[in-house]
């Protein structure tokens, strides 16, 4: 009875202790499991529960003085995003353009009221501008040529915003820049002007944009070539006709000697050379190696080109009238006549036979028999005026003997 006794008094006294320690440790981080790990391994004296509360209530104090912390960083953190230094809009222009990157609208109205200088350029020249051409944006456009972005300016490449445009065939860009009075006629580093590129890229309605805007047709890039000999070697035939209304020069040669016409048959674009011989482009202009268009034709085996340049140049008949007909009609008869009649025919190294002779004059026999009264009627008219001429001799001789006494009568 002493054991039981002692036993149940034991027991009562470890739930009284596991009791206390799951109270004070409600709003700790203490597990249950760490608790009961304690009380076996720990030999079980009167001094445990004040020993379980001192370590609960440091644990508490921790946890409060680090949510304290916490709190104390978050109000820093606040504080530094609301106290973050203003960005340099300069710097940040330039990052865009050394990264060919395009503001967002708000970035983009920031730096306009900024009042940043657009005419900032990367290391390849670039500026602001080149890149919204590029890539089409009309409103950043917009907003940089009202910003008084110089339009042209050129970049490493020598190619003004103009270009980039004309090249990528952004319409409305190159409408708005030609607004903003860009000039057209920049030439790059090769020599081209926007004109040139949208001529070889077969951009027309740019090409008729641009030459509105009074675009130069003639002038030549560092090979000597014009937007015409571009468009006629990549066989654009629509752009061609664009510029043969803006009176371009059609026989102009570039530094090989060669006009659009060789280009064109070189490269065998039979309807470019129509068009242009239909122009008046001139098919027999040599190059440097005495080489006509047709030669080109043919040392590219262009046979199409070489059949149609080789009928063009073909020498025409002129187109004979009916008087000229009638004319060698008669002619041919009176030297038939004249022939016969009138000159003997020298004789034939080989003479005919004489019956062959007699077969052919009386073949001819009918038709001079038909001219025979003609011939007739000229001789009475000659032998009239001769008697007339006789008698007017015989007049005239007895005039001077009654004038000079009868001399010739006594002689």
């Amino acid at each position: 009875m002493e054991k039981l006794t002692k036993n149940i008094f034991f027991g009562s006294f470890l739930l009284g202790s596991f009791l206390t320690i799951i109270h004070a440790n409600s709003d700790d981080e203490f597990s249950l499991f760490d608790n009961l790990q304690l009380s076996e391994k720990s030999p079980v004296s009167d001094e445990e529960p004040s020993m379980s509360k001192n370590k609960t209530n440091s644990r508490q104090k921790k946890s409060k003085r680090e949510n304290r912390d916490f709190e104390e960083q978050d109000s820093n953190k606040t504080n530094s995003n609301q106290e973050k230094p203003k960005k340099d809009p300069k710097i940040e222009l330039k990052k865009f353009i050394d990264k060919k990157q395009l503001p967002t609208p708000r970035e983009l109205r920031n730096l306009v009221d900024a009042d940043v200088d657009f005419n900032t350029r990367s290391e390849g020249n670039y500026t602001l501008l080149h890149i919204a051409a590029q890539k089409g944006n009309l409103k950043v456009v917009g907003v940089l040529v009202k910003a008084e972005a110089n339009p042209n300016m050129q970049n490493k490449e020598g190619n003004t915003a103009l270009h980039l445009a004309a090249q990528q065939e952004h319409l409305e860009i190159v409408g708005a820049l030609v607004k903003a009075e860009t000039n057209p006629n920049i030439k790059n580093t090769e020599g081209n002007t926007a004109l040139h590129l949208a001529a070889q890229h077969g951009h027309v309605e740019i090409v008729g944009v641009l030459v509105k805007a009074k675009a130069n047709p003639n002038i030549k890039n560092t090979e000597g070539n014009t937007a015409l000999h571009l468009a006629a070697q990549h066989g654009h035939v629509e752009i061609l006709r664009v510029l043969v209304k803006a009176k371009v020069n059609l026989n102009m040669e570039n530094k090989k000697g060669n006009t659009a016409l060789h280009l064109a048959a070189q490269q065998g674009h039979l309807k470019v050379v129509k068009e242009l011989v239909k122009a008046k482009a001139n098919p027999k202009i040599k190059n440097k190696k005495d080489q006509t268009a047709l030669n080109l034709a043919i040392s590219g085996k262009k046979q199409n080109v070489v059949e149609f340049l080789k009928k063009i140049q073909e020498p025409k008949k002129a187109p004979k009238s009916k008087g000229s007909q009638k004319k060698e009609k008669t002619s041919k008869k009176d030297s038939e006549y004249e022939e016969v009649f009138m000159t003997p025919k020298p004789a034939p190294e080989k003479k005919k036979p004489w019956y062959k002779k007699a077969i052919d004059i009386v073949k001819k026999i009918p038709k001079y028999a038909k001219e025979a009264p003609k011939y007739i009627e000229k001789g009475k008219k000659l032998a009239e005026d001769g008697k007339k001429a006789g008698q007017s001799l015989s007049g005239a001789i007895k005039d001077l003997r009654e004038g000079f006494g009868g001399i010739f009568s006594k002689k």
